[in-house]
């Protein structure tokens, strides 16, 4: 008895490293957590900067990674938004802003993780901390995350500042038209990062397809 009770246990702890192991929707969302501050920092560094080498190499990991997961929905019939076109659009805005373009700006942004989301949610809603319980894509409610992703998308867009001393561009209206056409980026790539969060939060609720690692 013993013997089959510490058979057990030493097979209970050889399967953990597995039970605890995510499938590729979680792995989507780690790397869209850790690119989505360093995209901004990385897009005013010049582009032979170690810094910025080391982001567009995160970004083309993050890229290879939708195009595991796009594939398994596509082969699945999906009908949610292709999240291989979203991260596109935010490469196109990495490899055609200059950096002495990006330079000119402040981006004091805010972010869209579920951490960013629990804090600003515990930040509002002191009394709530309690009875709420921690959000994952499993359980979070789609419509609200999604309302608070435009709140933030929205904000973001406020928050883009031109630096004290930058350059405005040339010739009349220069530096307005480069303002908007900040902002409209701005609103590509905030637009883009919430509507992967959603769709993997999506496939993650209806539980299928699967994504195994």
């Amino acid at each position: 008895m013993r013997s089959a009770c510490l058979t057990m246990a030493a097979l209970l702890l050889a399967l953990l490293p597995f039970a605890a192991k995510g499938d590729r929707l979680d792995t989507l969302v780690a790397q869209l957590d850790r690119l989505e501050p360093a995209f901004w920092k990385a897009l005013a560094m010049k582009s032979d900067s170690d810094y910025r080498r080391d982001v567009e190499k995160q970004l083309s990991e993050t890229v290879a990674t939708a195009r595991e997961v796009q594939k398994v929905a596509s082969r699945y019939g999906s009908r949610h938004p292709n999240i291989t076109t979203e991260l596109n659009k935010i490469r196109t805005i990495f490899q055609e802003v200059e950096p002495f373009s990006a330079q000119n700006y402040r981006f004091g942004f805010k972010y869209t993780s579920l951490r960013d989301y629990e804090q600003q949610f515990r930040k509002d809603q002191p009394e709530m901390r309690k009875k709420r319980e921690k959000p994952t894509m499993a359980n979070v409610r789609i419509a609200d995350y999604e309302r608070w992703l435009d709140e933030v998308m929205r904000d973001n867009v406020n928050r883009v500042r031109r630096q004290r001393g930058g350059s405005s561009g040339s010739g009349s209206g220069g530096g307005e038209k480069s303002d908007e056409a900040m902002k409209a980026r701005t609103v590509t790539f905030f637009h883009a990062v919430a509507t992967i969060r959603l769709t993997l939060m999506k496939y993650r609720q209806e539980g299928r397809p699967d994504f195994p690692e």
